[in-house]
């Protein structure tokens, strides 16, 4: 009886033994067999460091000099390419030993927070790319029939749109109106706070039929160049011009029209002298400003 169970033990101890060893043998097999089909690719591929700039500095040592003119002593003395970008504009001062010229590059660049590509055996030094401010929300607001605006150098149509979405009316800019605004004001009415600003940043603004429309607000000066000398209003909706002037200067008047109008005018003879004219809706090429010789076509 003991005889039958020392067999049984030693059988169950050989067949354990061949279950490990096959899977073993198994996988040293499949291993011997593995083959590498493609080579291995990194993301980017790292350049090669030039030969010369694998060269040895036995001693760098600068004191308060141009990164610039520090790296242009390196490429001339080592003989490698460098380019350095003429906006990088800062000092160094450096003590360096045992280096080569391609960690003293590398060392450089990663301290002064610059950036360093190479190809082609080239080394490009340039200032990093700063990232684009993210524009500031307009400060735009309107409640209870009261207005509140402070900008300070922001585009006119788009501080507009800003007032007339916050108070629901409608702000029209007429042809050629474009510029710059600043101004603040706090909780106006809303056409006394919008004439106000409009006025102080040299546009003029109209109510028409519910419907605000902003001009440019423009004077003519004397001929000495002294203060203003009278209003200058020109109007162009659908092909129909509207003028209202008082000494204006000539010149002024047509090419306000022409911009307007969005039309190129052949000037056939000088325009000189100034002209007052309070003019209806009429077809541009309808109008005679009395006194001056019909001097263009449009």
């Amino acid at each position: 009886m003991t005889g039958t169970r020392i067999y049984c033990l030693y059988g169950l101890m050989l067949l354990f033994a061949v279950q490990i060893v096959v899977p073993i043998r198994a996988c040293a097999e499949a291993a011997d067999s593995l083959e590498v089909t493609e080579p291995l690719e990194l993301r980017e591929p790292v350049p090669a460091v030039p030969d010369n700039a694998g060269q040895t500095i036995e001693l760098l040592d600068y004191k308060n000099t141009a990164i610039k003119d520090v790296l242009r002593s390196l490429a001339a003395r080592y003989n490698i390419n460098v380019f350095v970008d003429d906006a990088v504009e800062q000092r160094i001062t450096v003590r360096l030993t045992g280096l080569t010229v391609h960690e003293v590059i590398t060392f450089i660049v990663r301290e002064y927070d610059l950036d360093m590509s190479l190809e082609n055996s080239i080394y490009k030094i340039t200032m990093p790319e700063l990232p684009l401010p993210e524009p500031k929300p307009l400060k735009v607001a309107f409640e209870q029939g009261m207005m509140t605006v402070d900008v300070e150098d922001e585009d006119l149509a788009k501080v507009m749109r800003a007032l007339s979405e916050k108070s629901g009316q409608n702000i029209v800019l007429n042809r050629g109106v474009n510029g710059r605004i600043s101004g603040f004001l706090q909780r106006l009415p809303f056409e006394q706070g919008l004439t106000t600003l409009l006025k102080s940043n040299g546009f003029e603004l109209r109510n028409k039929d519910g419907v605000y429309m902003i001009d440019r607000e423009m004077y003519a000066r004397s001929p000495e160049g002294g203060s203003r000398s009278g209003s200058f209003r020109v109007d162009v909706q659908d092909s129909l011009v509207s003028l209202d002037v008082s000494n204006a200067d000539l010149g002024r008047v047509i090419r306000e029209m022409a911009v307007q109008m969005d039309k190129d005018f052949v000037v056939l003879s000088e325009l000189k002298g100034n002209v007052t004219a309070r003019v209806p809706p009429l077809v541009g090429d309808q109008i005679t400003l009395a006194g001056v010789p019909r001097a263009f076509r449009p």
